[in-house]
């Protein structure tokens, strides 16, 4: 099959979606597909994009907040006219199958417009967040053109939120990455037959526990010290601050515990700011920024991977979490928030522990039950290994995504009905 395929998040940018995207593209290779990429400028691109098997378009221009004003509305529209005018020329001069949206934003109404217009079927990935409900603001506030402006943010969102609906609903077939996104997906009105889940996939040959820490400990002046590890964006839905609450008790058991949290994010200074009033300062270490090419280090340098993530107002939730898969890979016990499709990575008692993220009790009980119990803390590593060797290879995950597209476009012949 020739795919276009196409996301807003696509690497070197970071996150969970770009991830997935680039990771089932790669995969999908490997199924003897034929992949066109289109995916926006970003910083890091050209080194990324000539060392990339895969040919990608970059499209030029600049994203409009979720809450808009008509300035970024506009913005938006000339996203979509220009999105437009490039798929359209792809699909006539490279004779496309179907396009596969990694992210409904933008490119997916495009890509359902194209698909009516060309037959060329159109597959759309959901994720979790971005199909939470939109979070209108307030009108009744002084001045009167705070309230007006408000209100037409208001009357933007609900405009996009219907294309949202229509967009998804107007998909051939939606893959979904967990059970969870999939309640949410029918929440818009997608019908369930037309769901397949396609859960995240760990490159396997690179996250393994025959590598080694490469140093990590060393780096962070923690040798010697049972090193719990939360490698993630630094925002709210994460539950890092719970996870920081909770660590005083899990040292009054385990006195050589360290709790090292790697990334960035906009709650950064928040949590620093919750360690200092527990006086954890030495106990917490906050490394930053981790490259791709570290993140195995890390992993293999903790021996409990901790996330209690959690759901927030407003549908903010996780819809699935690579990381679990990832720490499970390097054969490290995980434990997880009893929240969304986390739950899902984690097999409670076989692969890690769930907890109430919003427990400080629960999550130091299980910290220190794992850190303590090695013979358990083993166990489930192993397991977590084996079950992601099992079922959560990009390979696999690349397999079903090209058998339900596959069936589809042969369902439809050659899928093309108009050339303009």
């Amino acid at each position: 099959m020739r795919i276009l395929a196409c996301s807003i998040d696509f690497r070197p940018q970071e996150g969970g979606i770009s991830t997935f995207a680039s990771e089932v593209v790669q995969a999908l290779e490997k199924q003897d597909d034929e992949v066109i990429v289109v995916a926006p400028k970003t910083e890091g691109q050209e080194e990324f994009d000539r060392n990339c098997s895969t040919e990608i378009i970059r499209t030029d221009f600049a994203f409009g907040r979720m809450e808009k004003g008509l300035r970024d509305l506009f913005q938006e529209l000339r996203n979509l006219y220009v999105s437009f005018r490039l798929f359209r020329r792809v699909i006539r001069e490279r004779k496309i199958d179907c396009i596969l949206c990694f992210h409904w934003r933008i490119f997916g109404p495009v890509s359902l417009v194209l698909s009516r217009l060309t037959g060329v079927k159109f597959f759309l990935v959901g994720h979790g967040m971005e199909l939470a409900p939109y979070r209108h603001r307030a009108v009744r506030r002084r001045p009167r053109s705070r309230a007006l402006k408000n209100l037409l943010a208001n009357v933007i969102m609900e405009l996009e939120a219907a294309v949202r609906r229509v967009t998804f609903r107007g998909a051939d077939k939606v893959f979904s990455v967990s059970n969870f996104t999939t309640e949410m997906l029918e929440n818009l009105g997608v019908n369930r037959g037309g769901i397949t889940v396609t859960n995240c996939g760990v490159r396997t040959e690179e996250f393994n526990p025959y590598r080694g820490h490469n140093g990590i400990l060393a780096k962070h002046g923690i040798e010697g010290k049972r090193v719990v590890l939360s490698l993630t964006r630094l925002i709210p839905r994460k539950g890092l601050d719970y996870s920081i609450r909770a660590f005083p008790e899990v040292l009054k058991s385990v006195e050589d515990a360290v709790y090292l949290i790697a990334g960035q994010g906009t709650y950064e200074n928040e949590l620093r700011q919750i360690a200092d009033e527990e006086n954890l300062n030495g106990n917490v270490i906050f490394a930053g920024y981790v490259p791709d090419s570290e993140l195995p280090d890390y992993y293999n340098a903790c021996d409990v991977f901790l996330l209690p993530c959690r759901e927030r107002p407003g549908g903010d939730v996780e819809g699935f979490g690579i990381v679990f898969l990832e720490a499970n890979a390097c054969q490290k016990p995980v434990i997880g928030g009893r929240s969304g499709g986390a739950a899902e990575a984690v097999d409670d008692q076989y692969s890690g522990i769930l907890v109430n993220p919003k427990s400080e009790m629960e999550i130091s009980r299980a910290v220190v039950r794992l850190l303590t119990d090695s013979k358990l803390s083993h166990e489930l590593g192993f397991q977590g290994r084996a079950r992601v060797l099992e079922r959560f290879t990009w390979d696999s995950v690349a397999a079903r995504f090209h058998e339900g597209m596959n069936d589809a476009v042969r369902a439809n012949g050659n899928g093309r009905t108009l050339h303009f």
